[in-house]
């Protein structure tokens, strides 16, 4: 590396140093969040083309730039992050209950780790724009890791570090008992259902008039069984949850997941 590729790398060190406490900790919030939308896609297997894999490199690339800005110490930074934050938590929150209810949910590791630290990155956005004209360098308790935010911010570094922990352990067991289990099943939601070439299987099922059909939910993300034309409907079931539905009269019967869609099966009736 050149003289001048050594100064502009001691320039941009010399000014992330100089960066306050509170500054540093929300861009790198940002960048997390941002970054870990992009494991949430690969975990889910939801392409970044169309649709939900589009919203979710939206968010991403929006998180990025308000990092930079954010260490730039442009307040814009701070606040297209603070609102991309605020709108992240609203967005996703459908998610949380079930990431804590199940430690198998593929993207479980980052809705346990996510909410905290969006919690810290609205906290100190507010904080310091509050105190911007004054100065956020010239607030000791955001200029400094030695205060409150600093408390704060280790408090909750050391909650998601053990939620992570917790969730990287345990998820493997409970997805392998999960999709080990369902014996008796006529049809079952494969792991992976959202993103397989046949989510039910079998997908196509045929039996005689006056059974009963049972699914079982063997993917670690909840599912329904509905039919296309209302003819039945599950609950929301939850990894190791079962449906039964009775058939009494002859005809194809098409369904599929409500909350994803490209999900399908038929059922026919002879």
């Amino acid at each position: 590396m050149g003289e001048g590729g050594v100064e502009t790398s001691r320039g941009i060190l010399d000014r992330v140093k100089a960066t306050p406490f509170a500054l540093l900790v929300i861009a790198l919030a940002f960048v997390y969040l941002g970054i870990g939308l992009l494991g949430v896609s690969f975990a889910l297997g939801v392409p970044l083309t169309g649709g939900f894999g589009l919203i979710l490199l939206t968010f991403t690339i929006l998180f990025l730039l308000a990092a930079a800005g954010t260490l730039l110490g442009r307040r814009w930074g701070l606040i297209v992050g603070l609102v991309m934050t605020i709108v992240f938590v609203l967005f996703f929150s459908f998610a949380v209950p079930e990431a804590f209810s199940n430690p198998a949910y593929p993207a479980g590791w980052f809705v346990v780790s996510a909410l905290p630290v969006s919690v810290l990155a609205i906290i100190l956005s507010i904080h310091s724009l509050i105190r911007w004209k004054a100065g956020v360098a010239q607030t000791r308790h955001l200029a400094s890791p030695y205060s409150a935010s600093g408390l704060l911010t280790f408090a909750v570094i050391g909650f998601v570090i053990a939620a992570i922990l917790v969730v990287t352990a345990a998820g493997p067991l409970i997805a392998g008992l999960v999709s080990n289990g369902g014996q008796g099943a006529n049809v079952r939601i494969v792991p992976g259902a959202m993103s397989a070439t046949e989510p039910f299987s079998p997908g196509n099922l045929s039996v005689p008039a006056g059974t009963t059909v049972r699914w079982y939910n063997g993917d670690q993300v909840q599912h329904t069984v509905t039919s296309d034309t209302g003819v039945f409907a599950s609950p929301s079931l939850t990894p190791g949850a079962w449906f039964s539905f009775t058939f009494t009269q002859k005809g194809t019967f098409p369904y599929h997941c409500a909350p994803h869609p490209n999900m399908t099966g038929i059922i026919l009736v002879v």
